[in-house]
């Protein structure tokens, strides 16, 4: 195989692989915390590496209020957030 050829090819794949990824990309997930000591442990894991470690693509909220993350996320602007049960299924 030529040189040309075999240039042209790597090319190829290269542009193939970088699409490939760029396709199953995981997604950053916000996700909306309030003032409550348990859920001080998703800063304690993004201080820690773990997010980077494992792959997952975090962007932390912070909100002075618990139910104005509540609200956030009910109206759509962030996607997920850390609540109680109840907070949970009362819209369902």
């Amino acid at each position: 195989m030529s040189l040309r050829k075999k240039t042209f090819l790597a090319g190829v794949a290269a542009v193939i692989a970088i699409n490939s990824a760029a396709a199953f990309a995981t997604p950053t997930i916000t996700l909306g915390l309030s003032d409550w000591p348990g859920w001080v442990a998703w800063y304690v894991a993004e201080h820690n590496g773990y997010f980077k470690k494992y792959d997952a693509h975090f962007k932390l909220v912070w909100f002075t209020s618990y139910m104005t993350s509540v609200e956030a996320l009910s109206a759509g602007k962030i996607d997920a957030n850390c609540q109680a049960l109840i907070d949970t299924l009362a819209p369902v």
